[in-house]
């Protein structure tokens, strides 16, 4: 019986790797985009909360609004 179960538990756990798979399919770009982005402004955040003397909430707010607009710049002007 005790087979039967870890038989069991492992089938269902592949099942739900396989579904969760299948639903972010369509994000995986998006998710690649937001990794990098995260990454290559982290110095930045850190940077900006400590000028703002530990105000990391107004920090990340500040990188929210700045980056659509710096990203869509360039798209603007042509």
């Amino acid at each position: 019986m005790d087979l039967y179960l870890k038989g069991f538990v492992i089938a269902v756990a592949i099942l739900c790797g396989l579904a969760l798979y299948w639903m972010l399919a369509p994000f995986w770009d998006a998710l690649a985009w937001g990794i990098c982005l995260a990454f290559l402004l982290a110095p930045v955040q850190r940077w900006l909360t400590h000028k703002l003397r530990g105000r990391g909430g107004v920090s990340a707010g500040i990188i929210t609004v700045l980056v659509p607009l710096v990203l869509a710049g360039p798209l603007v002007s042509l």
